[in-house]
């Protein structure tokens, strides 16, 4: 079961997100900027960790 596109764009979205979201926080001029950059790259980072999984289990799914 190969992944179809729109899950791949949803990925490269979230990826990007948590990469401004780095940019953000390291151009932060007081330490809520960065915490909030921090925090949205880190749920970003989650997001796609969970869609994996879900890939992952509908794989295994499948399979029995």
């Amino acid at each position: 079961m190969d992944m179809e596109l729109n899950e791949w764009v949803v990925l490269i979205l979230l990826a990007l997100v948590a990469i401004f979201a780095l940019v953000f926080a390291s151009f932060g001029a007081g330490s809520t900027q960065a915490t909030i950059g921090l925090l949205i790259a880190a749920a970003a980072v989650v997001a796609i960790f969970y869609r994996v999984k879900q890939y992952f289990d509908r794989v295994d799914a499948s399979r029995h």
